[in-house]
């Protein structure tokens, strides 16, 4: 009786272990990126309330979720330094655009990470199509690599050549190139995600264009969740110059052979009342993310 208690007790304790193993190693952790082109534009374009968004674009994002936030067209220097000067405590490490030159602005692209970044790195594009206001900006990509509870993540953010036609979608697909060959390629590890996002400019509705870009970073893009489906959208957006809904604004992923990453995207609107005729915060709205592992 006393030896068959022993092993009854013993197969109860062993049985919780495991259940106890099971439910650990079946919890995920995640990581959450925002990305976003706010139209931060140089001092020279006085017009676009740079200023006075900015105070709002803190308040939006100083108390966020997420962990590491893009911004795209982030060139006009006093916005960025009051953007720095609200966001730094929640978010203390950067990877800022860069210099500008004569007669040239920065990249634009402005990586702020509330976790620590291992790597980084920047490449500036070579090719540029004119004529574009594009080409006054030292346009390029942007890297870090982040380490968060065991699993290392890669991000390579940029804002591609502008404007519709086939010259600027062609410089579009060799800016990418350059992307992959100098950044993508170069730092590419086994089981180690890949995220590449940012303004990509090439519309998913331009079928042909969108799969070639896809092709170009070797990432793979997803549905986005929620109602909401264009990043671009002149029909709703009041700082939009056209009436064009379109989605141009992408978080895409290239999983590395890891198979439990998993990635869920949605569009988000940031909005306050900044003037009389304005309440949206960029002619842009934002894309989220949250990465699974």
């Amino acid at each position: 009786m006393r030896r068959f208690r022993f092993t009854f007790v013993n197969v109860v304790l062993t049985t919780l272990l495991c259940v106890s193993y099971s439910s650990s190693s079946a919890q995920s952790s995640n990581l959450d990126i925002l990305s976003w082109n706010v139209q931060l534009l140089p001092s020279i374009v006085f017009y676009k309330g740079q200023m006075k968004r900015a105070p709002f674009i803190v308040s939006k994002l100083k108390d966020s979720k997420y962990d590491i936030i893009v911004f795209q067209e982030a060139f006009h220097k006093r916005a960025r330094k009051l953007l720095w000067k609200g966001l730094s405590e929640s978010f203390p490490y950067q990877l800022e655009p860069g210099k500008g030159g004569f007669f040239r602005f920065n990249s634009g692209v402005w990586i702020i990470s509330k976790i620590k970044l291992e790597r980084t790195d920047k490449v500036k594009f070579t090719k540029c199509a004119r004529p574009s206001a594009d080409c006054k900006a030292n346009k390029g990509a942007s890297f870090i690599e982040v380490l968060k509870e065991g699993q290392r993540i890669q991000i390579f953010a940029t804002h591609v050549q502008a404007k519709e036609g086939d010259k600027y979608q062609l410089a579009r697909d060799l800016q990418f190139q350059e992307m992959r060959d100098q950044l993508i390629d170069r730092y590419a590890q086994e089981n180690i995600p890949q995220i590449v996002l940012g303004d990509l400019n090439t519309s998913k509705s331009k079928t042909a264009d969108y799969s070639n870009m896809l092709t170009i970073l070797g990432a793979e893009d997803g549905k986005l969740d929620g109602e909401y489906q264009f990043t671009s959208d002149g029909t709703a957006n009041d700082m939009s110059g056209s009436l064009d809904r379109k989605v141009i604004d992408y978080i895409l992923i290239n999983k590395m052979g890891n198979p439990k990453v998993q990635l869920s995207r949605k569009v988000v609107i940031f909005q306050e009342q900044w003037s009389k005729n304005h309440e949206d915060l960029s002619d842009h709205y934002a894309v989220e993310c949250k990465i699974i592992f």
